[in-house]
């Protein structure tokens, strides 16, 4: 008990006693807030030493259930909140002249909040999925240039105790 007290009062100390119980909870806004305060730090930093800010990238997966398309006065609360603070990382002249980029990625532009969609200063980039041929090379694929080979023990993860030598090649090219 003593050391989890004296590790908390630390991170309080070195974080903040707010940010740190920000690190506890697991909801878009709480996490959301905290990179903000990290952005804002490292450019804040950055001014004070006069350097260039360093390079962050912060990725959103999932974006359509942290910032999803409606009205941020409709959506209310915390939905809400997520937009219009995501909304202010791409309107923030300091964070658009600097090293940080932000990329939500959902399954099409269209569950995204339009505020944030049609926003002047973000970039939208669609990256095709595979077609079924494409598909089954990435799954399926083929060895060639297999070159010498190097027996060893494998066990088999379905079926536990279920031992076999197997000779695998150490060198091979996937096509």
């Amino acid at each position: 008990e003593g050391d989890f007290r004296v590790g908390h009062e630390q991170r309080d100390d070195a974080l903040g006693a707010e940010t740190n119980r920000l690190l506890f909870l697991r909801d878009p806004g709480s996490a959301l807030e905290l990179i903000d305060r990290y952005l804002f730090k490292t450019l804040n930093l950055a001014v004070l030493k006069k350097t260039e800010a360093q390079k962050v990238g912060v990725i959103i997966e999932f974006a359509e259930f942290v910032v999803p398309r409606g009205d941020p006065v409709d959506l209310g609360g915390p939905l809400g909140a997520n937009v219009l603070k995501v909304l202010g990382w791409a309107n923030d002249p300091a964070i658009r002249h600097s090293n940080i980029v932000t990329v939500l990625v959902a399954e099409g532009l269209h569950d995204l909040n339009g505020l944030i969609v049609e926003n002047p200063h973000v970039a939208t980039l669609e990256v095709p999925l595979p077609d079924e041929t494409e598909g089954r090379a990435i799954v399926n694929p083929v060895i060639r240039d297999a070159q010498g080979g190097v027996e060893g023990e494998e066990g088999c993860l379905s079926i536990p105790g279920v031992h076999v030598m197997v000779r695998r090649a150490p060198r091979c090219r996937l096509v």
